[in-house]
């Protein structure tokens, strides 16, 4: 009623209803099925991607369809249906734009199915990249949708090729591999138009009220229309025990006053977008269940023991679209009817901050006066140096599908393994570059980066070098097919060349800022000094959200008292998170997150394991050595990530040390920058970002301030046995890389020691 969005009958409704039974009840009491709810944005899919994310959809309706022939004796006692499978559209004879969107979508399925028919060779690559759980169809956290997502198929051991051909066995009757689609009009029938796959009997049937129009529109794009004496509808038969239509295709003819009990894959062709009632209905009838005994409720309700296998599959109801607006409906619809929204627990949480400190604390900063764009030196775009082959631009081409899935439908989903391509001389010779040059400049000025030169022949030999970048894409699009692939291309190369800017001009700006900075103080408002974190949790991550809700309390309630270092942070911890108090850094806590299964996402970036261990390190460090500090201030600060904090260039690289360390002693402030982080991949003892402890105190010189100190630490996580190779045979010793100020942190106290000595000396 909530979402039929007219307040008059939701109250004359209302005066008649008993009691409310919204959806969120009726499934959380068992009744119906589950339902999984997927979604590919259009402007997201080229032809690749809608042909394997409908073979997907072909896919889950052959596994409920095998599962319903192999299964029938099992299954029985829970009244389950032969599984149909129903594609919606909104109309056939609109005349605006978007009617003709519409009708190209119902005229597009015909086509997919005559494609999937046709093109054995094809149809079978697509269902073994189905079956191996690795499709690139993917949600917004880069997990394959499709792992795991076929079960019984998978236990049966078929390959794409024994798939493809008992598709067609069952799903078409009998037909033969590249047997073609007809579309015939059964002319004794009024509104309906069967399929066929060659001779085999009909599968399914389009009912529609312009017959005439859509196979008109069929035969313009070159499908197999005909016209048969036919006298017994086919959609009537549908609920027959013996029909031996598959699927039902069709515009709203059939969304009101149309019911059966068959319905269990469904494709929502441009239904939906404002119709928040059809989307109701179509929902409705789809998740409608007869269920053991006629109870109408799930089998793992009712009998959660002896259910028999895999029938969780069947008694799921599976949705794909092709429209965003679809999964916004969907997406209303469940909440209006009180099921929780499919999106993360959003929660604030707020820090205690350790301000004003008792000493003003120095930090780097670019002169006041200075402003990289009206005084620094006009760059030009070239050639990818050294630092962009180190830090890598990085695209994913891959489809984002939009998803939501009842608890109970939920399966294991794995990692995406993204296939990786590059450019080369075959595709970037079909590019128009006056098109990019001038997408480029407009871009420039849309950044407002008016010293930025770009030179127009520069752009092909920069995409030539196929070492600044990391491309993931499917293979077959990198492959060409038409000229419409040629735009796609142009596409992408644009969004490369634009992240290529962005890096270059940032590049150039920070070495230019090097030797123009100047100390100031650290103020309240610095973007290090937090006032909270946003995080974010699945609401099915129950144990979590009680302990972030508890520590948020007790944050609030510490904020109103004013009460700074008595907080035992350690029982709010759970597996994937924590919070560590630490009284010396200048806001508390420091959040921490562990590798694991989880959705919880916390902003700005946590802690990671050795970032973690350096404060913990420090921290027991401090509490034990009273008499070292006893003249002594120290302060703490995390440097935050992504511009927000400070940012060094050296060595042709940026360097963001992950804190800031002060130390006051003898009138003297001491600054250090230290960074943990693993080291068996960096380049020796000459790496840039080691190299740094003498860049800082070049800094130190020519800013000529007697009373502070610069210096830079990094603190490997790496133990010393991984990484003694750098130096000659292997025999190096630690002195080795203490000289250089790096530090292990298998160490412990020692470490943190060596750090404090180093930093004074």
């Amino acid at each position: 009623m909530k979402a039929a969005g007219k307040e008059g009958l939701i109250q004359e409704y209302a005066r008649c209803i008993l009691f409310d039974y919204s959806y969120k009840y009726f499934y959380k009491d068992g009744y119906g099925k589950e339902y999984r709810i997927l979604n590919l944005s259009e402007n997201q899919a080229n032809d690749d991607h809608r042909q394997l994310y409908l073979t997907s959809c072909l896919l889950a309706f052959y596994q409920q369809l095998r599962l319903y022939q192999d299964k029938q004796t099992d299954f029985a006692p829970f009244l389950l249906e032969k599984p149909l499978w129903v594609f919606v559209g909104k109309s056939v004879t609109a005349t605006s734009k978007e009617g003709k969107l519409e009708v190209a979508d119902v005229v597009s399925i015909m086509q997919f199915l005559e494609q999937f028919a046709r093109d054995e060779n094809e149809s079978i690559l697509n269902l073994n990249l189905l079956m191996s759980g690795n499709t690139g169809l993917v949600d917004g956290r880069g997990r394959d949708l499709f792992s795991n997502a076929f079960p019984y198929l998978t236990g049966l051991s078929l390959t794409g090729a024994d798939l493809y051909w008992d598709i067609l066995r069952l799903l078409g009757n009998g037909a033969v591999p590249g047997a073609t689609l007809h579309l015939d009009n059964l002319k004794g029938v009024k509104g309906e138009i069967g399929l066929r796959l060659g001779d085999s009997d009909y599968f399914g049937v389009i009912n529609v009220g312009a017959d005439k129009e859509l196979l008109k529109l069929c035969d313009e794009v070159g499908l197999n229309t005909d016209e048969r004496d036919f006298s017994t509808s086919l959609f009537q038969q549908i609920n027959s025990r013996d029909s031996r239509i598959n699927i039902l295709i069709g515009a709203r003819k059939f969304s009101e006053g149309w019911s059966s009990w068959r319905v269990s894959t469904m494709g929502l062709l441009n239904v939906g977008r404002k119709e928040g009632s059809e989307i109701i209905q179509l929902f409705g009838r789809g998740v409608r269940l007869k269920g053991y005994n006629m109870s109408l409720k799930r089998s793992r309700v009712i009998c959660p023991n002896t259910a028999p296998d895999h029938i969780t599959l069947s008694e799921t109801l599976s949705v794909f679209g092709v429209r965003a607006e679809y999964m916004k409906q969907f997406q209303e619809y469940l909440e209006e009817e009180g099921l929780p929204p499919d999106k993360p627990v959003s929660i604030t949480l707020p820090v205690l901050r350790h301000w004003p400190p008792a000493k003003p604390l120095k930090v780097l900063r670019v002169k006041g006066n200075l402003d990289y764009k009206k005084d620094g030196p006009r760059p030009v775009l070239d050639l990818p140096p050294a630092y962009l082959k180190r830090q890598k631009v990085i695209l994913n081409w891959y489809p984002r599908l939009q998803v939501r899935i009842a608890a109970g439908a939920e399966h294991t989903v794995q990692e995406s393994v993204f296939n990786q391509e590059s450019f080369t001389d075959k595709q970037l010779a079909f590019l128009n570059w006056e098109e990019i040059y001038f997408e480029l400049l407009r871009y420039k000025n849309e950044k407002g980066r008016h010293n930025l030169h770009i030179p127009r022949h520069i752009l092909p030999k920069i995409m030539a070098d196929p070492d600044w970048y990391t491309l993931y894409i499917t293979g077959k699009e990198m492959q060409f097919s038409s000229f419409s692939q040629v735009r796609k291309w142009q596409e992408i190369v644009i969004v490369l060349l634009k992240k290529y800017c962005d890096r270059f001009y940032a590049y150039q700006q920070k070495a230019w800022e090097l030797p123009n900075l100047e100390y100031v103080e650290l103020s309240p408002d610095d973007a290090n000094l937090l006032y909270s974190y946003q995080v974010s949790v699945d609401e099915t991550e129950d144990s979590l959200l009680e302990k972030l809700q508890q520590l948020v309390d007790t944050m609030e309630e510490a904020n109103r008292k004013g009460v700074l270092g008595k907080i035992d942070f350690r029982k709010f911890a759970h597996h994937v998170f924590e919070p560590v108090g630490f009284g010396q850094h200048l806001f508390e806590p420091l959040l921490c997150q562990s590798k694991g299964q989880t959705t919880l996402e916390i902003k700005p970036v946590p802690l990671n394991d050795g970032e973690k261990q350096f404060v913990l390190d420090l921290k027991e460090y401090v509490t034990g050595h009273t008499e070292f500090f006893a003249d002594k201030d120290l302060y703490l600060l995390r440097n935050q990530s992504g511009g927000r904090g400070l940012k060094f260039f050296t060595g042709n690289q940026f360097f963001e040390p992950d804190f800031i360390l002060w130390l006051f002693t003898n009138g003297k402030q001491y600054i250090a920058f230290i960074d943990p982080k693993g080291i068996s991949h960096s380049e020796g003892l000459n790496d840039p970002k080691i190299q740094f402890y003498k860049t800082v105190k070049e800094i130190e010189a020519g800013l000529g301030a007697a009373e502070v100190s610069l210096s830079s630490f990094i603190v490997s996580v790496t133990p010393f046995h991984r990484i003694n190779w750098w130096i000659g045979d292997g025999k190096a010793d630690r002195k080795n890389f203490d000289q250089v100020n790096v530090l292990f942190q298998e160490e412990g106290q020692a470490y943190i020691k060596r750090l404090l000595e180093g930093m004074m000396a």
